[in-house]
């Protein structure tokens, strides 16, 4: 089994929730090896729309 069938079948064991935390954090290593990194008002807007349109609420509101 290569690794990246390794990888696959252990990230499709977990629940949704720490599916989603796998892929945060390899945007976060792909983004700290670009040579072309975002600016970071424009990666929190990016994140804040993600979390938006997940439905789950931002810090400081209510609902």
């Amino acid at each position: 089994m290569t690794s990246e069938q390794e990888l696959l079948t252990k990230w499709r064991s977990l629940p949704q929730d720490k599916q989603e935390e796998v892929l945060y954090f390899v945007e976060f290593l792909g983004l700290k090896n670009s040579a072309n990194k975002i600016p970071l008002g424009e990666r929190l807007q990016q994140i804040r729309t993600r979390i938006v349109a997940s439905g789950k609420h931002l810090l400081g509101t209510s609902k």
